[in-house]
């Protein structure tokens, strides 16, 4: 920042000689041990080896009334005997300003944890002769009031670097008009000056701006684009009303609740933002359980954040029962003496359901076939057979919408989204042997940019994965969710993928239609998550997740496992000439390696389609590549030469499962 306001020049060396072609403001500052200028172009040339012989002296100073007057001498620059490109002429001395002294900042090194937190005087000084000073009109800009009965006081603060012209103050007034009118006369006190307005009884509506000058004739205003002339009607000005308040608050809030379980005590909302051109007065919700007696509970302010209000639902432990039915609403008044309020929903109001589960069991097995109502609590998914499926599945909506319920910001914003869920009702105890989910399915949503990771490296979801579906689980009975893997789009598949990319409407949504011939197998490790551990009881929700920009057909699910048998994979096919025994596991050597590594493993089906690649520790993508498989088993190189030393992982993507594998790269 030091350089690019000016603590550079314009003298640069080469062949013995150094020269410059126009002499920069820093450059007319240097003076040398006997106080004469190397600009002096009767006592350096330019260029010249005498000039060069200066600024390698190490007795080059940057001198300035300023600097002297400010820092008790002049700074000594860096000059020292071997020239150093981008280093030499334009930073203070290392010797002479050490670790620690005020004027460290502008050193040509730093050593290893040095702080420097002052600017220090010959950096500021210099600055100021340089010409960095300014002129500032500090002005108070005020809110609308209802106050008619007391006068207005406008007051500003002057601060300037050079002297400025006082007789110039003006306030600017334009009352009940778009015509301003220069206020001259004010009461002084230090550097602030004031001027009252007059009560009036009458509603009036007030635009301002100041407005002052330098000696040299320069101006300055605040606000920073205010009008400058008398008279100008257009412009960038203050504005406030005083009058009786008509102005309801502005408010942001999405409601995020469309369901809880019977466990769930407390339940807090997303953030409110609240703003009134008088102030904020209360914010409170009203509500009910089953239509009954209306609780009101009201919002606190979040310290330190001047719109944001934050509330909960506090229930007591075994008050919710499963198919109870919560409505509120949330009203907000400002400060005026005639309330505004505004209320939301502004008619009719929120409501949400409670859920009860049912007794844990081992596993889970259902097709589908007959409809297993009692089963599922379903917000956006149906049980449906719908053209182009032999059997009934269950289903998202064909197409799904747009987000529009929630917002990212948790405020109420237009950046928003749906979540559409399927809550198995059943808790699965975890079993340390079979605690896998399988199931059929077609994924027609919106793809993420290409390449994008599903996780961002804190853990959030990636905005840039855009729609997704995933699958996920509670061991706090709905309380707490996590994914079982990371979300996947249409990008899972090419086939899924050139499906989407059928056909699109006016509006670039997806216009392709999901069947039976685009089903794939899903297989997913309960535990490979981490979050989870065998004796868990597990609540499992099935997600799918949309934005506000393009959707498309849906996610289609059949014949759901969970923990329970399945039929033996087929045996992979065995090459004579295979080195080793194929094994149903992912195999990598040579590990470590520093060119090549060979990824094999038996995928259970004799044609598939398969990702592969290699990821980063940050979970991130390095390298894939979508694999044609035949004959049932994955044999391929990976080229690995490129990358840095370290520790990645293998990672392959079936459709009965994802694999991985770590490896070591060396150098």
């Amino acid at each position: 920042m030091g350089h690019g306001l000016g603590f550079i020049g314009q003298v640069n060396v080469d062949s013995g000689e150094a020269g410059y072609g126009y002499p920069g403001i820093f450059d007319q500052f240097m003076v040398n041990a006997a106080n004469v200028a190397l600009m002096d172009t009767n006592s350096f040339k330019n260029p010249s080896a005498a000039l060069y012989t200066q600024v390698t002296s190490g007795k080059i100073n940057l001198s300035s009334p300023s600097i002297l007057q400010n820092n008790g001498s002049a700074g000594k620059l860096y000059t020292p005997s071997t020239y150093s490109d981008g280093s030499s002429i334009y930073h203070v001395d290392q010797v002479k300003y050490k670790v620690g002294d005020a004027n460290a900042l502008m050193t040509p090194q730093i050593a290893r944890g040095e702080v420097t937190r002052s600017i220090g005087p010959i950096v500021t000084s210099a600055f100021n002769d340089f010409g960095w000073y300014s002129s500032n009109l500090i002005g108070d800009e005020y809110d609308d009031t209802e106050d008619q009965a007391s006068d207005k006081v406008f007051s500003v603060k002057v601060y300037s670097d050079t002297l400025w012209d006082e007789s110039s103050l003006k306030l600017y007034l334009a009352i009940n008009s778009t015509v301003f009118t220069p206020i001259t006369t004010f009461t002084k006190a230090g550097n602030t000056y004031s001027y009252t307005l007059p009560k009036n009884a009458a509603s009036r509506n007030i635009k301002y701006y100041w407005y002052a000058q330098e000696k040299s004739g320069k101006k300055f205003v605040t606000p920073a684009e205010a009008p400058i002339i008398s008279g100008t009607k257009f412009g960038s000005y203050f504005e406030f009303n005083i009058a009786p308040d008509t102005t309801k608050p502005v408010v942001l809030y999405s409601n995020p609740l469309k369901y809880i379980f019977t466990s769930q005590t407390s339940v807090p909302l997303p953030t409110l933002l609240a703003s009134d051109n008088i102030g904020i007065d209360t914010i409170y919700m009203e509500y009910s359980i089953n239509s009954g007696t209306t609780i009101r509970k009201g919002f606190t302010k979040v310290a330190g954040l001047t719109y944001s209000f934050t509330n909960s639902f506090e229930f007591a432990s075994g008050l919710l029962k499963a198919g109870d039915v919560i409505k509120y609403r949330i009203i907000v008044k400002d400060k005026a003496k005639t309330t505004n309020t505004v209320t939301l929903p502004a008619t009719g109001n929120y409501e949400f359901a409670v859920i009860g589960l049912q007794a844990a069991v081992g596993n889970y097995k259902q097709t589908f076939d007959t409809p297993p109502s009692t089963d599922f609590y379903l917000k956006g998914f149906t049980f449906a057979k719908p053209s182009g499926f032999t059997s009934t599945g269950l289903h998202s909506e064909h197409p799904y919408a747009d987000g529009s319920e929630e917002s990212y910001n948790g405020a109420g914003g237009s950046d928003k989204f749906t979540n559409s869920d399927a809550v198995l009702l059943k808790p699965i105890t975890v079993r340390a042997d079979t605690a896998r989910i399988y199931f059929d399915e077609v994924v027609l949503v919106e793809p993420g940019e290409s390449g994008a990771s599903f996780l961002n490296t804190d853990g959030s979801v990636n905005r840039s994965f855009y729609d997704y579906v995933t699958v996920q689980a509670s061991n706090d009975a709905g309380k707490n969710w996590y994914n079982l893997i990371n979300g996947w789009d249409s990008n899972f598949s090419t086939t899924w993928l050139n499906a989407y990319n059928t056909g699109f409407d006016s509006k670039g949504n997806s216009t392709g239609v999901g069947s039976s011939t685009l089903v794939k197998k899903r297989e997913i490790d309960i535990l490979s998550s981490g979050k989870f551990k065998a004796g868990d009881q597990l609540v499992f929700r099935f997600r799918l997740h949309a934005d506000v920009g393009a959707h498309g057909w849906g996610w289609a699910i059949d014949n759901l496992n969970i923990q329970g048998s399945v039929a033996p994979p087929p045996p992979p096919l065995v090459l004579a000439l295979e080195p080793f025994t194929l094994l149903p596991e992912l195999r990598i050597s040579p590990n470590p390696s520093s060119r090549m590594v060979r990824v094999q493993l038996a995928v259970g089906s004799q044609d598939e389609e398969v990702r592969a690649g290699i990821i980063g520790a940050g979970g991130q993508w390095v390298q894939q590549e979508s694999i044609q498989v035949k004959g049932g088993y994955l044999d391929k190189q990976l080229d690995i030469s490129s990358l840095p030393a370290g520790t990645y992982f293998v990672q392959v993507i079936t459709n009965r499962n994802i694999y991985n594998k770590r490896i070591i790269v060396v150098r």
